[in-house]
């Protein structure tokens, strides 16, 4: 049985899937070590995970998802946006509710 796969379809070439392993398992040791060895304050260390993990997000979308810059893409990279800003609207009301909730929950009667 064959993939259902066209000419359209974008593929990755043995290349791009080695620079993406490459770069995952930098960005993930980058991350193991400055956890592990606890050489940072604990906000330095956490502002490199984060980072960290957002560049492997990138490296992942770029190089196994295959989310280039292509005009056939466009739908994805929209797809992908949108799906940003859900998350980011959910997870920053969310934590406006609860700091309210918060504050309002300190009045005491």
């Amino acid at each position: 049985m064959g993939h259902a796969q066209g000419p359209n379809v974008p593929h990755g070439t043995l290349s791009d899937y080695i620079w993406g392993l490459i770069w995952s398992v930098i960005l993930t040791a980058i991350a193991f070590g400055v956890v592990i060895t606890g050489s940072f304050d604990k906000i330095t260390t956490i502002v490199i995970v984060l980072a960290s993990a957002v560049v492997q997000i990138f490296v992942q979308l770029f190089y196994f998802l295959h989310m280039k810059r292509t005009p056939d893409q466009s739908w994805n990279i929209i797809t992908g946006l949108f799906t940003i800003v859900q998350v980011l609207i959910l997870f920053v009301g969310t934590l406006w509710v609860m700091y309210h909730l918060y504050i309002n929950m300190q009045i005491g009667y």
